[in-house]
């Protein structure tokens, strides 16, 4: 990944919780953290954060203003769909 950010200046940030930590819904808590960390360069909010919540079993990619072109919701539901979540059911977390 620090390759990825060095070729784009793009960020992307991996976060696995063994839950929810909150009451509030996965779009909600997942956009306030990402907005809250900062991922991206500053004034480019080019970040991404890849948030897994293992008890949950829900996956969900968080992308700053400055990625929503390149990686936009369809595109990432297609991600999670198509790539991560049959590695997951496989096992195979480092791949996913």
């Amino acid at each position: 990944m620090e390759q990825f950010e060095r070729d784009t200046s793009n960020q992307i940030v991996v976060a696995i919780y063994p839950h929810l930590p909150s009451d509030s819904s996965i779009e909600d808590y997942t956009v306030r953290v990402a907005q809250a960390w900062g991922v991206g360069q500053k004034g480019r909010n080019n970040g991404a954060v890849l948030f897994a919540f293992m008890q949950e079993h829900q996956l969900r990619i968080q992308t700053g203003y400055g990625l929503e072109a390149v990686l936009p919701d369809g595109v990432c539901h297609l991600i999670i769909e198509n790539e991560l979540k049959p590695r997951f059911r496989a096992g195979d977390y480092a791949g996913g």
